[in-house]
């Protein structure tokens, strides 16, 4: 059995230096993708699985299964194959046989991390290889790497109780370790869960790269992700990872003060990405937030229970942040365009443009102060006016063309970019393709806030309207 073990070690810590594609890979993959290193480990694998070392193993199972149908298929791409070695790996590693520190196979350990085994085809979905799946739960094009887990309801309705679970049997060292997973969720009741840790998303639409701190004894870990009793009708999760850090007492602490970000760390235009943003948001609410950081980095003596309540608090904080800094982001977004109108519209009456003047100004100075009410209703109230100061304006300084319904789009203002939006207007709603990253706004005619969207480069979304004039990044398009 040792020199089986050796054999295994060195397979393992060798792979990427195997030598270029053989001429049955190159069989199996017309299309010229590398598949050497999966080959090779896939039939080490398999004398493995012979001697009997694997017996018993699910996640062995899956991703030696999975290995074989990515080397059979031609139309396997290279992130296919590199899933299938990572997977592989994982699934291959014993404590007891692996001389380098646990540390370095930490990211191999869960089976299918990104999911990449739910696709079958563009927009279509398969089974979530490596997951035990309650069926609510499916892969989804385009989050953050191109791939994602997703659990939507599409009627209004809440989700349903549901999990989405996967349990690591490759006697993993005992130890604590951190799990970090990429989430976003527009309401209560959804989460993530190692062992008997969890921690919950703060919902709102907040966007958080989430950390569920646990303990292993027993060389076994199930994690995953649930809903429960949720007011959500929006899960979606991607980029699961494990991280060991150690079995001394104070293993949680260090990991506290290398991860855990503070106040230094936020600056209004951050000049490299260890540096985080900080948005136009209420003042008092991002020093609510600096404060209980502040306090979670002085504090000592973490256990994984202390450490995931503190971590959910923090994501709640800073969840209500975001709320203030959409709603100042909203707020200048509808000054931008109220700007515009005022600049290409001529209007006679004084009264009118005096109106629209006054909400500009009033809008402008509360981006400057950040001091709005913390429940957004003040900032909420100055967009209400200054649409209906604009729409105002609209009305008196806009002849009507051949067909009045339509209003006229606002042009760029000198040195603005170009928004790379390209809109059209199919039966029932409103077609948009974006070439570049951006957030959109699209506000019906009354000043109401219809939806939100974070696009990136090169995506396509169809929005389902009711027939109307609606605004979209600063242009006014028609729907039937």
């Amino acid at each position: 059995m040792k020199q089986t073990a050796t054999y295994l070690c060195a397979a393992l810590l060798g792979a990427s230096m195997l030598s270029p594609a053989t001429a049955q890979a190159d069989e199996w993959n017309p299309l010229g993708t590398d598949k050497s290193v999966l080959d090779t480990l896939w039939q080490t694998a398999l004398h493995q699985q012979e001697a009997g070392m694997y017996e018993g193993s699910l996640q062995f199972e899956e991703a030696i299964t999975y290995a074989l149908s990515t080397l059979s298929f031609g139309s396997s791409t290279q992130r296919d194959v590199d899933c299938a070695v990572a997977n592989l790996k994982a699934a291959m590693y014993r404590k007891q046989e692996v001389d380098a520190s646990p540390e370095n196979f930490c990211e191999f350990f869960i089976v299918n991390p990104n999911f990449d085994g739910g696709i079958t085809g563009y927009g279509e979905t398969g089974p979530l290889t490596g997951w035990t799946n309650s069926g609510a739960y499916q892969a989804n094009i385009s989050f953050l790497s191109g791939l994602c887990c997703e659990n939507r309801r599409n009627d209004g309705s809440y989700l349903p109780d549901s999990e989405l679970s996967q349990k690591i049997d490759a006697l993993l060292p005992d130890g604590y370790y951190v799990m970090t997973v990429t989430a976003l969720s527009n309401g209560s009741g959804t989460g993530f869960f190692a062992n008997g840790q969890a921690v919950a998303h703060p919902g709102k639409e907040s966007r958080v790269e989430m950390k569920v701190a646990v303990q292993v004894t027993d060389g076994t870990l199930t994690l995953g992700a649930r809903t429960q009793n949720s007011t959500a009708n929006l899960f979606r999760f991607d980029e699961f990872i494990l991280h060991y850090i150690g079995t001394a007492p104070d293993a949680l602490d260090r990991w506290v003060a290398l991860n855990v970000p503070g106040r230094e760390n936020y600056v209004e235009y951050p000049q490299d990405y260890t540096q985080r943003l900080l948005p136009a948001a209420n003042k008092a609410l991002k020093e609510t937030y600096f404060a209980y950081l502040d306090e979670v980095r002085r504090t000592s003596g973490f256990t994984p229970s202390t450490l995931n309540a503190a971590q959910e608090k923090l994501y709640a904080l800073w969840a209500d942040v975001e709320v203030s800094a959409l709603e100042y982001d909203t707020l200048e977004a509808v000054l931008d365009t109220a700007r515009k109108y005022r600049a290409q519209l001529a209007v006679d009456s004084a009264t009118v443009r005096l109106t629209l003047d006054q909400a500009i100004e009033e809008a402008a100075a509360c981006l400057l102060d950040e001091t709005a009410g913390d429940d957004g209703k003040e900032v909420s109230a100055l967009i209400a006016k200054l649409k209906d100061a604009q729409d105002n304006y609209i009305a008196i300084g806009y002849e009507p063309a051949d067909d009045p319904t339509v209003l006229p789009s606002i042009g760029l203002a000198a040195g603005e970019p170009e928004s790379g939006l390209t809109l059209s207007t199919d039966d029932g709603g409103i077609r948009i393709r974006s070439a570049r990253a951006q957030s959109l706004y699209l506000y019906n005619m009354d000043g109401t806030l219809v939806q939100r969207l974070r696009m990136d480069a090169g995506e396509e979304a169809f929005i389902a309207l009711p027939a109307g004039k609606y605004i979209v990044g600063g242009t006014v398009v028609l729907t039937r």
